[in-house]
């Protein structure tokens, strides 16, 4: 190769895309000429390259032998566009359809006089030279299917026949960059060519060796585009491109079908190439550049700053249209090698990182475990981004499969995920944006795993009365928990912030009118009313109540849509019949976003497919299941105990835990309903329902609040930086949203005027710079908030009066350089640990107020639409299985 680069420079405009122009001139820019000029000009061309080929044996040829030949046929080649041009251009007569067939006289020519077959046989005596002459040719091949050829040519054997003997060349053979783009070109040309006129198939997929007896096998030009499937850039691209027009040929032919599946490298290439790519991922993301203190999740911009994350989604987006549009022999094929090429032994690894039966505490405490802990956050957060981008319910089956049934190291890997949300590090984070994404899919088998086959025992309730039966199908209770929901609204809340609104009702523009004849009385300290009416408590309570109903209706809208093929109502009478092995039966006529809506439980059927699970595992999994001590199984039980310690949760985990929950809530499903919602219920001791958790938590925040000092200052300044960051996420991602494609799904809401820190449009995807703020400025605020009014004088005079500390140097992340840092005045500056601690304990709990308020906001909108659409959804909207006899 290294004797061969001179001569690639000398050839430089042979090779030059720009100078490819000179065989794709416009035809404004070419010049009409006659055809009997043209033919005798082409002879010529032809007479004078071949006699050079003649003369001249593989010693004897030199450069200009090389450089004479390639601009003879360069020559054929323009004068053969030209007369193409001319003859798109000139007004035809109505042919008949054996004129149809006629070619061009230069065209003629070419064949007649085999002029392809001899450069060929001439280029493999070219010695040094071979691969100049390789690649001329394919740029004249290229321009010929492109171009020049219409359907009575590609059907001439003095073309397919040295067209096919030398693609035969690349077969096992490693080639000059240029070469290789070139023959992507060509290959990806003939695809196209095929796809307008599939009778060519006959010539290219061959059953036996008909034409080169030297064919090697039966679909060369497939073949030859599978190494470069994973290929990054333009080259990668036309050849996945033109694999997709074949795959759609193979819709067509179960003969090519079966043979891409068995008998090709496809599919096993496919799957391995994704393990190969996922191996160049960084293994660590909270030491990216991307990554702030609220980061949960990876998004568009994130994909955008790293590159090799943005090439392994390019090859899984191709894996998932290829199981979109191939042969069902092929599809199989291909996710049979994805579960078990790439899920099983690459992503069960990465989730646990060797680190198996090793507890939570103990690997978030050692340092040793430091590195181990990040990669594993990093492989859930990736696995989460993957499932979010799929839309092919097969391949996203396969996905579910590995996550619901599949083990590492005799430890099924749902059981560890749940397990992980309990973390107190953002393992636990991105663990529930990775739950929340799979409830987002309205699977029923993941609802099944998670919830249903440990409701549907009805263990969870006291049994035995007939009542409690019926007040988990009966709707009514939903009205009064609306109402019971926004009566745990902490009553601190209601006085601080009508006060607030009160004094700042000019400036904000928000004036809420008192029509009781109750008198207020003034504090002596700050002259701010400490009372309110219950008619300002009411407008308080509805002030953005408005924004949850229509997040809630539009939600539980879709819920009820996606669940209606369900197998199974999940009411009260369903532990009568369940029976736990899955069907996973999908509707490929279903809306991508609700791509795992269709999959079902059989009841009736025996033969199980091995889908999302096998009869094999269900013995297993059922003892696992008696092994689990709470009622309601691991996932609401962890759920329930993260909820329950709001108090001491960070204001990330508390946003993404109350979203898991009110996603639960959405469905309507009757038992998943009344255990969420429903307070009406007797449970089992041991069972701690959802409603009594809130009480209980609503108490303990009022009580918390009594033992703060400055309490509503410290309220007020929370709610105004939630309210900023608020306006400031949502302004920058209506900016990014307007400059990015459409190929990753988001979770973005409209922008609320009028809303205050309502939780939908808090909890919220990061990775802009406005986001990597995150909530530190509250650290000053609180700060503020708590130090004795006389000590904030001197302190801040003697902040003034300390010099600004110099710029710290540090070093940029990925090694691109170094940067001057000023850094800020510490919030903890000057405090020591204990009152540093004190203030993070005070921090937690006035945004814990925050959040609980809205959330119980937000349970109210939910119940009460869960209550407005059970009545008015027409008898139609039921199951189909509720009509059909058990």
């Amino acid at each position: 190769m290294a004797e061969r680069q001179p001569l690639f420079r000398k050839f430089a405009k042979i090779f030059s895309p720009s100078n490819g122009s000179n065989h794709v001139m416009s035809a404004s820019v070419r010049e009409q000429i006659d055809t009997t000029a043209a033919l005798d000009s082409f002879r010529t061309h032809w007479s004078q390259a071949f006699d050079t080929m003649s003369r001249k044996v593989m010693n004897e040829i030199t450069v200009d032998d090389i450089s004479s030949v390639v601009n003879h046929i360069d020559q054929m080649l323009t004068l053969l566009l030209q007369e193409n041009d001319n003859m798109c251009v000139s007004p035809r007569p109505q042919a008949s359809d054996s004129a149809e067939h006629v070619m061009s006289p230069l065209l003629d020519y070419l064949m007649m006089e085999s002029v392809l077959e001899k450069v060929l046989n001439w280029s493999e005596m070219c010695g040094k030279w071979y691969e100049v002459m390789t690649l001329e040719q394919l740029k004249f091949y290229e321009m010929l299917v492109s171009q020049v050829c219409h359907t009575s040519a590609l059907y001439q054997q003095q073309l397919i026949r040295p067209l096919l003997g030398l693609l035969c060349r690349f077969v096992d053979t490693d080639c000059h960059l240029e070469v290789e783009k070139r023959l992507v070109v060509l290959l990806n040309s003939l695809f196209v060519s095929l796809s307008q006129n599939l009778n060519l198939l006959e010539l290219f997929f061959l059953s036996e060796p008909q034409i080169a007896s030297h064919m090697e096998t039966k679909f060369l030009i497939f073949s030859l585009l599978i190494p470069y499937v994973h290929k990054d850039g333009p080259v990668g691209q036309q050849a996945r491109d033109a694999i997709l027009l074949c795959m759609a040929f193979t819709r067509r032919s179960e003969l090519m079908g079966k043979y891409v599946a068995e008998e090709t490298d496809f599919c096993p290439v496919l799957a391995t190439g994704l393990s190969g790519l996922y191996s160049s991922l960084p293994r660590r993301l909270l030491s990216h550049s991307i990554v702030s203190d609220d980061w949960h999740q990876v998004t568009g911009e994130d994909i955008r700053e790293n590159p090799e994350l943005e090439v392994f989604l390019n090859s899984l987006e191709f894996c998932n249209a290829v199981a979109q549009i191939a042969h069902p022999f092929i599809q199989k094929q291909l996710l049979q090698y994805i579960y078990n090429g790439f899920l099983v032994p690459v992503i069960a690894p990465a989730l646990h990182q060797e680190v198996v039966g090793v507890p939570i505490i103990v690997l978030e405490k050692l340092s040793r475990y430091s590195n181990t802990l990040e990669e594993i956050i990093a492989t859930t957060a990736y696995f989460d981004l993957f499932i979010r981008t799929i839309s092919e319910p097969n391949l996203l089956k396969v996905f579910l499969k590995f996550i619901c049934v599949e083990k590492y190291e005799e430890q099924r890997i749902l059981n560890t995920l749940i397990t992980r949300i309990s973390a107190n590090s953002k393992l636990s984070l991105v663990t529930l944006v990775l739950f929340r994404s799979l409830l987002d899919l309205n699977c029923e088998d993941v609802l099944l795993e998670l919830v249903f086959k440990y409701l549907t025992s009805g263990k969870h309730i006291i049994g035995g009365k007939q009542h409690q039966m019926q007040r988990i199908n009966d709707s009514n209770y939903l009205n009064e928990s609306a109402q019971h929901f926004l009566t745990l609204i902490p009553k601190h809340c209601l006085i601080s912030h009508v006060n607030y609104m009160n004094l700042n009702a000019k400036t904000d523009g928000y004036v809420f009118v008192d029509n009781s004849d109750s008198h207020s009385h003034h504090s002596n300290d700050d002259s701010i009313d400490r009372s309110s009416t219950p008619t300002q408590e009411l407008q308080y309570i509805l002030f953005n109540y408005l924004d949850y109903l229509n997040d809630a209706n539009a939600v539980i809208s879709k819920s009820i849509r996606a669940t209606r093929s369900w197998s199974c109502r999940y009411d009260a009478s369903s532990h009568k019949s369940a029976n736990y092995s899955v069907n996973t039966t999908v509707d490929n006529n279903t809306n991508a976003n609700n791509v795992c809506a269709n999959y079902s439980i059989n009841h009736n059927n025996h033969s199980v497919p091995h889908s999302i699970t096998s009869n094999g595992n269900q013995s297993e999994d059922e003892d696992e299941d008696e092994d689990c001590s709470s009622p309601i199984g691991p996932f609401l039980e962890i759920i329930i105990s993260r909820l329950e310690a709001m108090c001491e949760n960070d204001i990330y985990t508390n946003l993404q835990l109350t979203g898991l929950v009110s996603r639960l809530a959405t469905y309507p499903q009757p038992l998943l309903r009344s255990y969420l919602l429903n307070s009406s219920l007797v449970f089992q001791k041991g069972v701690k329902p959802l409603t009594t958790l809130l009480n209980e938590l609503r108490k303990k925040l009022d009580l918390l609040s009594d033992q703060i000092e400055n309490f509503d200052e410290l309220l007020r300044n929370a709610r105004q930086f939630l309210f900023a960051r608020e306006n400031r996420i949502l302004n920058k991602k209506q900016s990014i949203c307007s400059q990015m494609d459409n190929r990753f799904p988001y979770n973005s809401r409209p922008n609320r005027s009028n809303s205050i820190t309502s939780l939908s449009s808090i909890r919220s995807e990061t990775g802009t710079e406005a986001l990597k703020k995150g909530f530190n400025g509250l650290k000053s605020l609180f700060r503020a908030a708590t130090t004795p009014r006389s000590m904030r004088r001197s302190s801040s005079m003697s902040v003034s009066q300390t010099p600004t500390p110099p710029p710290i140097l540090e070093s940029v992340s990925g090694g691109q350089g170094y940067r001057y840092f000023k850094p800020l005045d510490s919030p903890e500056q000057g405090l020591d640990a204990n009152d540093a601690e004190e203030n993070e304990r005070i921090q937690k709990i006035v945004l814990a107020f925050i959040v609980f308020e809205e959330f119980v906001r937000e349970l109210s909108a939910i119940s009460y639409e869960h209550f407005t659409l059970e009545y008015s959804e027409p008898p139609s909207a039921q199951s189909e299985s509720e009509l059909k006899p058990n």
